[in-house]
């Protein structure tokens, strides 16, 4: 498995470690949002996508705090639809993009006053 740096743009964009060609399956690290947002330093966040069951799973972890969340994804052509049960970010039938292995998906993670989605508490 490589490991590819990732970058979050207009929205969330995120690197995977593994690459496919128009679903988002496997794991994603967030480097940050479209407005320049990034994770704390030592803080990593991960989005993983599995196909086979539609589940989709966030991990943020920083020296001495662990955040997860888990939820459901959908994908029609290049429009995604997502919700995870504890954060507010989501996304219904909205344009996501897999260039490769960068993922950009329509909310923003890290910024909780614009937009769509809530960042991880301390993980900012």
């Amino acid at each position: 498995m490589m490991k590819i740096n990732l970058v979050a743009l207009t929205i969330l964009m995120l690197l995977g470690v593994t690459c496919q060609a128009a679903n988002p399956d496997g794991t994603y690290r967030l480097l940050k949002d479209s407005d320049g947002t990034v994770p704390k330093t030592n803080a990593v966040v991960t989005i993983t996508f599995k196909e086979s069951s539609s589940d989709v799973s966030m991990k943020a972890v920083q020296p001495g705090e662990t955040v997860t969340d888990t939820g459901k994804f959908s994908v029609n052509g290049t429009s995604i639809t997502i919700s995870f049960k504890e954060m507010a970010w989501e996304a219904n039938r909205k344009p996501f993009s897999l260039d490769g292995c960068t993922l950009v998906l329509p909310f923003k993670a890290l910024d909780g006053s614009e937009g769509q989605g809530r960042r991880p508490p301390g993980i900012e």
